[in-house]
């Protein structure tokens, strides 16, 4: 095999790894992090893991926090902001650590066997191809993953 030829089959070998890599990642996800919020008409879905719920909450908080502040430098609105201030540090005090336990429960559970048998036969099975892309990839190009720091 040339040398052209084997870089072509290295880089057909990397976007394989690329595409199983995001299969894996994409069912994951579907399986772990959606979350519903359902009232009379209004449905929203959104797919949300925990590093994100947490980003959400910790903006709000910090937008009521900054707004508390400018309102309780103003005479007329002190009350109001201040107000805003407590609220926010409480709400990102109680709130926020509620949703990151309950998404990080279900994270665990999905792990640890809690779901259905096909969802850990089907990640298996992902994970398998995945391997198998690398496997190829190391005995076509040797040490690959030792100079480029990631599989």
């Amino acid at each position: 095999m040339t040398s052209h030829d084997e870089d072509a089959e290295l880089r057909t070998l990397l976007q394989e790894r690329d595409i199983a890599a995001k299969e894996y990642n994409d069912f994951f996800s579907e399986k772990t992090t959606m979350w519903q919020l359902r009232y009379g008409p209004i449905h929203l879905r959104r797919s949300m893991n925990s590093g994100a719920v947490t980003g959400v909450f910790i903006t709000f908080c910090g937008c009521c926090f900054l707004l508390g502040v400018v309102l309780a430098l103003l005479e007329s609105t002190r009350e109001l902001g201040v107000a805003l201030v407590v609220g926010s540090i409480l709400a990102f005090g109680s709130f926020a650590i509620q949703i990151w336990a309950i998404q990080t429960q279900k994270e665990f559970e999905f792990g640890s066997g809690a779901t259905a048998e096909e969802d850990r036969r089907h990640l298996r099975e992902l994970r398998k191809n995945f391997d198998e892309v690398i496997k190829r990839i190391e005995a076509l190009s040797p040490g690959y993953f030792d100079s480029t720091g990631k599989a």
